[in-house]
C-alpha cells in the first residue's frame, strides 16, 4: 500500500510534512489476561501474535467459497446491509481447542460445521468462536450465511453514492485486519487460501476481484447478473478483493499482461489512460526482467475510486487507487512523476508482498520497503524521469530522517505483538527508512548481487511467506559481506548515525581527508558504504571534481589519502547511497550558504537543502540563517524538484515549517508578516517571468496559495478567481478556485462569503461538498467550529468519513491556535472516553481536529500527562499524538533559537 496518505485510522493527525508518508497507524494494548480456547477473553477485534500463531500451527489448506449478494447496495437506506454464503474448507491438526473465525460485527443467520447445526450464538461481536466439538482433526467444513452493513469509512466493503448521477459503487480495503469486515475468515497473513466468489449484483454492474470473470449471466433475480471468477491463487486474506458498480473502463492489450483501468463515470474524462498504461506496462517489464520472475497474475486491473483511506492498495491483480490521482486540470511533470511513483510501487508489490508476504506484520518492511525502493529504481531507470533518485533524496530519504529522529522512531523490523500495534507501524520508518537503507544495502554489496538474491528469494519463496532471515540467506548467497551483522545493526536498531569529514588543504592541492562516522549513542555500529564528493567552484558552478569510496566495516574514522586539487566544499554522502546524517565541516557551510544554488549536481543540492533543514530542526543553524539562504537561493533556483522541496519547508502543512517555526512575540509577528509579503511579491514575479501555461508558472502560482495572507495578495487573488485565469494558457480549475476561497475565508476578506456561494452553485461534486465543508470550517467563527465539533463528537454523524475529514483537518489553522485552546477540555473528554473505540477512524480525525497543541510550553506537558495517565490507549492513537508532541516541543526549541 503507498501512503503517502494515510495508512491508519489516525493519519489525519498533523505531525509534519513527510514526502511520501505513507503514513501515512496504531500499536496496541494487548490484554494481559489469560487466553482460554486460543480466543482472547478481551471483547476487542484484535488479533495477537500469539492467538494468530496458534492458529496457524493448527490450520493448513484454507479455501474460500464465497457468494454474496450486492442487489441492497443501490439502496438509499444508509445502514443497507448485503449478504453471504461463506464455505470455508481447512485441515486441523489438534482440536483440543475452539476455532476463532475473524467477523467483524455483522450478523449469522446460520453455522454448520461439518455438516452439523451449531448455534448462532457462536457469533460474538467480533469473531465467531466454533466449539471444539464440532470440529474433527483432517478436513472440515464450515458454511455460514451472513449480513454485513456496507462502509462509509473505506474499511471493509465502502459504499459510494455520486452526487453528481446517483450512481452507486463499492470497492473493498482489507490491510491490515479488515477482510473479516467483509466476510468471516482466517485474518492473518501466513494463512495462505483461495477465493472462489460467485457476486449477484445489479445487471448494469461490472464487478471486479483478483481474477477474471469465468461467466456473467442474468442473475435469476430482476435487474441483476451472476458473475462467476476464477479460483485465486493461494493468498493472504487481506489480498483478495471485490469491487463493484457501473464503473467506465479503458483497457490496452499491447502486451502479455491484459490491462483494465476503471473509474466512476462522472470522473471518465479527467482520466489520462496512456500514462496509466505507460507506466504500468514500464513497471511490469521492468520487474519481470529485474526479478527474472513473470507478472504473477493472469491481468492487471486498476481502479481509481471514490473515498479512498491511502494513496493506494495492492490488492492482488486489482489495485485501488484514491481518485486524488486525478487533476481537475492538465497535469503537471511533478503530478505525473507522482503517478508514475505510485503505479510502480504498487505494481512492485505483485511481487513483494503479493507473490511473497511477510508471515507476520513485524516484517511489513518486506512489503513497503522494497515496493518504495524498487519504484525509485524503475522510475529513474525505466521511465521518462530519469531525476527518480533525485525526488527520491529529497522526499523519501528526508522523510525518513525526519521521523528515525523523534522519540517514536523504531527498528525496520518492528516487534508487533498484535494487528492493532501493526497499524502503527505503516510509517517513515517502515517505507521511507526501510527503503533508503535498502538503496545502501544494494551499494554496499553491490547491484548486482543484490539482484541475484533477490531472483533467489521470488525463485524459493514463491506464493509463500517470508521472514527477514529467509532474505538475508538469499542476498547472503551472493556475497562476502557478513549479512547477519548488517541486518542485525539495520533493521534492529533505530535511529541515524552522523557523518563528517575533516580537512585541510596545502596550498592548492589535498592529499588527505579524516571522514568519521559518529554512532548514536547506545547504538552499536552499522556497516555501510559510501561515496565522498569533493566540489570546486570553476565558472560560477560548483562541479564535482572527484569522488571517493569509503568501505565502512567498523566505527571511527577513516583516512583517505591522495592528490586533489583543493576542493571548495566535500560532501560525505555522495550519491545518497549512506543512510546517514551528514554534518557539513564549517568551510563547506559557509560555501553552500552563499554559494547554494551553484551545486552543479541537483541530487547533491537537494540533499544540501535536507541537511540545512535538519541542522534547523536540531537548533544546530538558526532559522534566521536559514531564511536568509532560503531567500537567496530560491530566488536563482531553477529546478522543480528543489523548487518544490524548498517550498515545502517554507510553508509545510500545518507544521514543521519556517512560518509555523517563526516566534509569536508581537515584534516577530511584524517581521513574519513584512517577510511574506517579500515572498508573496518574489513568487508574483516568478509567475509573471514564466511562460503562460507552463509547469513553472503552475509551480509559482500554487507556491503563491500556500502562503498568501496579507490584504494585496487577497485582493489579487480575487481579481483572477473572477477573470477565470492566471495567465491566457492557465485556466483556474475548480480545485484552484476552492483554494482561493478557502483563503478569503480563512483571512476573513471581504468577498469570501459571495465566492463560497458561487463556488457551492458551480461544483455539486464529491469534491466539491468536500471543499465546500472545508471553507466553511476554516475561518475564525467560534460558534460555527462549535456546532462542528457538537456534530462529531460522539461519533455517530451520518456523513461519509471524508467529509468529517475535510472539516476537522481545516478546522484550526495555525493563526488560530488561541481559539483551538478553547476546546481543549472537549479534546480530553472525547481522548479520554473513545481512546480504544473500534470506530478509530472517525474517532483519530476527531482528536486531530482538536490537538490542543500551540508550539507552547503548558499545553505540551498537559498532552504529555494526558498520555501518561492514559497509557491503555489505542496504540497508533497513542503513537501519533507522541509525534504531535514530540514536533511541538521541537517547534519550542526552534523558536527560542530562531535569532529572529
Amino acid at each position: 500500500m503507498h501512503a503517502k496518505s494515510r495508512r491508519s485510522a489516525f493519519s489525519t493527525i498533523v505531525i509534519i510534512a513527510v514526502a511520501l508518508t505513507f503514513t501515512a497507524l496504531n500499536s496496541s494494548c494487548v490484554s494481559k489476561t489469560k487466553q482460554s480456547a486460543g480466543v482472547s477473553s478481551k471483547v476487542s477485534s484484535d488479533l495477537t501474535l500469539v492467538s494468530a500463531q496458534e492458529r496457524s500451527q493448527r490450520l493448513s489448506h484454507v479455501n474460500y467459497e464465497l457468494e454474496v449478494d450486492l442487489l441492497s447496495a443501490t439502496s438509499q437506506e444508509l445502514e443497507a446491509q448485503y449478504s453471504g454464503k461463506q464455505t470455508i474448507s481447512f485441515k486441523l491438526s489438534r482440536v483440543d481447542r475452539d476455532l476463532r473465525i475473524d467477523f467483524f460485527e455483522g450478523s449469522v443467520s446460520s453455522i454448520t460445521v461439518n455438516g452439523q447445526a451449531v448455534a448462532n450464538t457462536a457469533k460474538q461481536t467480533y469473531f465467531i468462536t466454533i466449539p471444539a466439538a464440532a470440529l474433527r482433526l483432517g478436513q472440515n467444513t464450515i458454511e455460514i450465511s451472513y449480513a454485513q452493513k456496507f462502509s462509509r469509512t473505506g474499511q471493509g466493503l465502502h459504499r459510494f453514492r455520486d452526487p453528481v448521477d446517483d450512481n452507486v459503487y463499492l470497492y473493498t480495503q482489507f490491510e491490515t485486519y479488515e477482510a473479516n469486515r467483509f466476510m468471516p475468515c482466517f485474518d492473518q497473513p501466513d494463512l495462505r487460501s483461495t477465493l472462489t466468489m460467485k457476486v449477484l449484483a445489479p445487471a448494469d454492474w461490472t464487478v471486479v476481484t483478483a481474477t477474471k470473470e469465468k461467466s456473467h449471466a442474468p442473475g435469476g433475480k430482476p435487474n441483476s447478473r451472476l458473475w462467476s471468477f476464477a479460483t485465486t491463487p493461494t493468498l493472504p486474506t487481506y489480498l483478495f478483493s471485490l469491487h463493484a458498480g457501473p464503473y467506465a473502463s479503458f483497457s490496452d492489450n499491447s502486451t502479455s499482461v491484459p490491462l483494465r483501468l476503471f473509474v466512476r463515470q462522472s470522473m471518465k474524462p479527467l482520466v489520462r489512460p496512456k500514462d496509466w498504461f505507460t507506466f504500468s506496462k514500464q513497471g511490469i517489464r521492468f520487474y519481470e526482467t529485474f526479478f527474472t520472475q513473470k507478472y504473477p497474475f493472469g491481468k492487471l486491473d486498476q481502479l481509481i475510486v471514490p473515498e479512498f483511506n491511502a494513496g493506494g492498495m495492492e490488492n492482488a491483480g486489482a489495485i485501488t487507487y484514491s481518485e486524488w490521482t486525478l487533476p481537475r486540470s492538465e497535469p503537471t511533470r511533478r503530478m505525473r512523476r507522482g503517478l508514475a511513483g505510485l503505479v510502480l510501487h504498487e505494481i512492485a508489490h505483485m511481487w513483494f508482498g503479493d507473490l511473497v508476504t511477510m508471515a507476520w506484520w513485524n516484517d511489513l518492511w518486506l512489503n513497503e520497503s522494497f515496493a518504495t525502493y524498487m519504484s525509485s529504481l524503475a522510475m529513474a531507470e525505466a521511465t521518462e524521469f530519469k531525476e527518480g533518485w533525485q525526488a527520491f533524496a529529497a522526499g523519501v530519504k528526508s522523510g525518513a530522517y525526519t521521523q528515525d529522529a523523534m522519540s517514536t522512531t523504531h527498528p525496520i523490523e518492528a516487534t508487533i505483538e498484535s494487528v492493532k500495534q501493526a497499524e502503527s507501524n505503516f510509517d517513515g520508518i517502515t517505507y521511507n527508512k526501510g527503503a533508503s537503507v535498502i538503496k545502501q544495502l544494494a551499494f554496499y554489496v553491490t547491484h548486482e548481487s543484490f539482484r541475484r538474491g533477490l531472483q533467489d528469494y521470488f525463485k524459493k519463496h514463491r506464493f509463500g511467506n517470508t521472514k527477514l532471515t529467509d532474505f538475508v540467506a538469499a542476498i547472503q548467497g551472493h556475497t562476502k559481506k557478513n549479512l547477519s551483522v548488517w541486518a542485525d545493526r539495520w533493521l534492529r536498531q533505530s535511529g541515524t548515525d552522523r557523518i563528517s569529514t575533516e580537512w585541510m588543504c596545502d596550498g592548492d592541492r589535498l592529499h588527505s581527508i579524516q571522514i568519521n562516522l559518529e554512532t548514536l549513542s547506545g547504538r552499536q555500529f552499522r556497516p555501510q558504504s559510501i561515496e565522498v564528493g569533493l566540489y570546486k567552484l570553476n565558472k560560477g558552478r560548483a562541479a564535482l571534481s572527484d569522488k571517493i569510496r569509503i568501505d565502512y566495516e567498523h566505527d571511527g574514522a577513516v583516512e583517505a589519502t591522495g592528490n586533489w586539487k583543493c576542493p571548495d566544499f566535500i560532501y560525505a554522502n555522495q550519491n545518497d547511497h549512506g543512510y546517514v546524517n551528514t554534518v557539513l565541516d564549517k568551510r563547506s557551510v559557509e560555501f553552500v550558504t552563499r554559494h547554494i544554488s551553484r551545486i552543479s549536481d541537483a541530487t547533491t543540492r537537494a540533499m544540501v537543502w535536507n541537511d540545512l533543514w535538519r541542522m534547523v530542526r536540531e537548533t544546530e543553524l538558526p532559522l534566521k540563517s536559514y531564511v536568509a539562504v532560503l531567500s537567496s537561493g530560491l530566488s536563482t533556483e531553477k529546478d522543480e524538484l528543489i523548487l518544490q522541496q524548498v517550498v515545502s519547508t517554507l510553508a509545510g502543512r500545518g507544521v514543521g515549517s519556517v512560518l509555523n517555526y517563526w516566534p509569536t512575540d508581537e515584534k516577530s509577528r511584524a517581521e513574519l508578516l513584512t517577510f511574506v509579503g517579500t515572498m508573496e511579491r518574489e513568487f508574483l514575479s516568478r509567475i509573471s517571468q514564466s511562460r503562460t501555461g507552463s509547469d513553472e508558472e503552475k509551480f509559482w502560482y500554487d507556491s503563491l496559495t500556500k502562503i498568501a495572507r496579507t490584504k494585496p495578495t487577497l485582493d489579487h487573488l480575487v481579481k483572477l478567481y473572477e477573470s477565470g485565469k492566471i495567465s491566457t494558457a492557465f485556466p483556474l480549475d475548480l480545485d484552484r478556485k476552492w483554494e482561493i476561497t478557502a483563503l478569503l475565508s480563512r483571512y476573513q476578506h471581504p468577498q469570501a462569503d459571495a465566492i463560497l456561494k458561487t463556488m457551492q452553485m458551480t461544483d455539486a461534486t464529491d469534491r466539491g461538498i468536500r471543499a465546500a465543508l472545508s471553507v466553511q470550517a476554516i475561518g475564525p467563527d467560534f460558534e460555527r467550529k462549535r456546532s462542528w465539533i457538537k456534530e462529531f463528537q460522539t461519533l455517530d454523524s451520518k456523513r461519509p468519513l471524508q467529509e468529517v475529514q475535510a472539516v476537522m483537518s481545516s478546522l484550526f489553522p495555525p493563526e488560530q491556535a488561541q481559539l483551538r485552546l478553547r476546546f481543549d477540555s472537549t479534546f480530553y473528554e472525547f481522548f479520554a472516553k473513545y481512546r480504544n473505540t473500534e470506530d478509530q477512524y472517525r474517532a483519530g480525525t476527531f482528536i486531530s481536529g482538536l490537538l490542543p497543541l500551540i508550539c507552547e510550553k503548558e499545553p505540551a506537558q498537559r498532552l504529555k500527562s494526558a498520555l501518561s495517565r492514559y497509557a491503555d490507549a489505542n496504540p497508533a492513537l497513542k503513537k501519533n499524538l507522541l509525534m504531535s508532541l514530540d514536533e511541538d516541543e521541537r517547534c519550542q526549541r526552534v523558536r527560542a533559537h530562531a535569532g529572529i
